[in-house]
């Protein structure tokens, strides 16, 4: 009996071995797919479909319903990462709204980052990382030519 039991016992540390070799692999493979993924240039939020019993994602354009309008501290934040001259990240949105005398959360700077990203007011260089482009360049001279009084938050 104690022979079955122990080759019971062996058996079963095999299969868990065997386990978790497979979970191991699998993990690595959904961190690659995970990552490439988020260095596709995709301008699109997947939006969930049903499609039979496993659920599949479709990309659409982006759009935006929310102004293209900041607040005066927004726009001394983005004037303050304009010359940073170099990509950033939130802790350097957080950073700048600190030094430019609008405290901003972390949470506040990631949604700030979503909002300009959807406007095409920056571009994501990598995970995490960000650069001003074109029409982000753009709107801060025009903001700075204008003089522009307080509008509403974006």
């Amino acid at each position: 009996m104690r022979e079955y039991i122990d080759s019971q016992i062996a058996a079963r540390r095999a299969k868990l071995q065997d386990l978790d070799r497979q979970k191991l692999t699998v993990e690595a493979e959904l961190h690659a797919y995970e990552e490439m993924l988020n260095h596709l240039e995709i301008p699109a939020l997947p939006a969930a479909t049903k499609n039979g019993p496993v659920d599949t994602y479709q990309r659409t354009a982006r759009t935006s319903p929310i102004p293209s309008e900041m607040t005066p501290a927004w726009r001394k934040i983005l004037g303050g990462i304009e010359e940073l001259g170099r990509s950033f990240d939130a802790a350097d949105i957080v950073k700048i709204g600190n030094s430019v005398g609008a405290p901003t959360k972390m949470l506040n700077a990631r949604s700030q980052i979503y909002q300009w990203e959807k406007k095409d007011i920056i571009q994501r260089v990598r995970k995490g990382k960000y650069k001003v482009v074109t029409k982000g360049h753009d709107a801060i001279r025009k903001v700075e030519g204008s003089n522009a009084g307080a509008l509403e938050p974006s």
